[in-house]
């Protein structure tokens, strides 16, 4: 007597032969850690459950899972992506850094000065987009075009 009992713990995620096992091994009080950890459980009950009846509540989540996975044609896995309270949140990816034309509402329209090859081009622009030349970032781009093309570039 006094000797610390060793036990292994087996439960099954579903009744095909592709389903997911958990398997637990260590004293009756370390196999009931294992399943509260492994399934997530929580509660403030669990001290009090004896470590068959935690083993019961892993083998209900186990079930469930299988059979809601079966359904949709899934997999039941160990893999856990939910976030738990513990973990950090993702680092944020770092965007490109800004370019002015980014901010300028009228970037669009810059754009198609740059593009223009004669003056005409640049005439019709003015037509299409009166407002936009209202703005002096429109104006300047304009402007430096409209160079450009007297110059030959």
């Amino acid at each position: 007597m006094g000797e610390a009992v060793e036990a292994t713990c087996t439960i099954k995620g579903g009744a095909g032969h592709d389903a997911s096992w958990f398997v637990a091994k260590g004293s009756p009080a370390e196999i009931k850690q294992q399943i509260i950890e492994f399934y997530g459980l929580t509660g403030d009950d669990l001290e009090e459950k004896t470590p068959h009846e935690v083993m019961l509540q892993g083998q209900d989540i186990a079930q469930a899972t299988g059979a809601v996975s079966s359904k949709l044609n899934g997999t039941w896995t160990k893999s856990n992506d939910w976030p738990s309270k513990n973990d950090k949140p993702p680092a944020k990816k770092k965007s490109a850094p800004k370019k002015e034309e980014d901010d300028d509402p009228n970037g669009n329209v810059i754009a198609q000065i740059e593009l223009a090859k004669t003056e005409d081009d640049l005439k019709k622009l003015v037509g299409l987009h009166r407002d936009a030349f209202k703005t002096d970032s429109v104006k300047a781009a304009s402007k430096k075009r409209f160079q450009e093309i007297k110059e030959g570039k």
